[in-house]
Parts: C-alpha cells; structure tokens; sequence
C-alpha cells in the first residue's frame, strides 16, 4: 500500500531520529516545502564539534542541557524563507522550539506523537495561538 504523503515523511523523520546522539529520546524531523519538496531535515543531538550526550555523561531522567532539537536543526539548515512550509516531527515540539518553528514561517506541523507536560505555555498551545496548523497521526498509521 503506498503510504499518504504525511505517512512518508513522518517515516523520514523516523529515519533521522536514528542519526540522533541523544540517549535519552531520539527525535527527527522533516521541513517540507508546500509542494512536498524536502527542504532540510534534523535530529537532536550536541552542536557541531562536541562531544556526543553520551560522552557528556548527559542524566538521561532529565532534559538533555547540550542537546540541539531536531526541529532548530531543520530549521538551521533550511534557506527557504517561503511560508506554507510543514515540519514533520516524531515528537512534539518543546515552548522553544515552537517559537522558532512559528518565526521561521511554518504554516503546518504533523507529529507522529505528543511528548512531554510543560509548566506554563505548551508549545502545541504556542503553535496553535499562531493559527499554525497542528495534526498528530493516530496512532500505528506513522510509517516506522
């Protein structure tokens, strides 16, 4: 069965949580322009040129303090300032990250799964007082 487009990328995004060097949750992500044309891809893990989380001796009960999110990683590499853009992530995005995605001009973003309880402003409730589009795949039709 040929997957929806939604089902495809959120399998690349998938694919490129397994590049992450985070030990305590791998996270991808695809931004797509409105054509479906890929712009850039990303995955959490240490800024270029440190150590990986692991040789950072990381706590893996808390929130990494090195690790880059994959959505700012899609978002670092992508030079497409057109709006309409859908990121595709396999977690849903932190306040921070949510700010970023809602200032570089994202008009959709689809999660494979909501992660995380934040104090204060979620950032699924930053994205949608931005009226950016959020959907979240129902559960095992993501293509993993």
């Amino acid at each position: 069965m040929r997957p929806s487009r939604d089902q495809y990328f959120l399998g690349l995004a998938h694919a490129a949580a397994e590049r992450s060097t985070c030990g305590r949750l791998k996270v991808g992500a695809v931004l797509v322009d409105r054509l479906g044309r890929i712009l850039s891809t990303g995955y959490n893990g240490s800024p270029s040129g440190y150590a990986h989380c692991a040789e950072l001796h990381c706590n893996l009960d808390e929130p990494c303090q090195w690790s880059v999110h994959a959505e700012i990683n899609a978002l670092l590499f992508s030079e497409n300032r057109e709006p309409q853009k859908t990121l595709y992530v396999t977690a849903s995005p932190c306040r921070s990250c949510a700010l970023a995605i809602a200032n570089a001009g994202v008009g959709r973003v689809v999660v494979a799964r909501a992660f995380r309880t934040e104090v204060g402003v979620s950032g699924l409730e930053v994205l949608k007082r931005g009226h950016i589009i959020v959907e979240q795949m129902a559960p095992g039709t993501e293509m993993v």
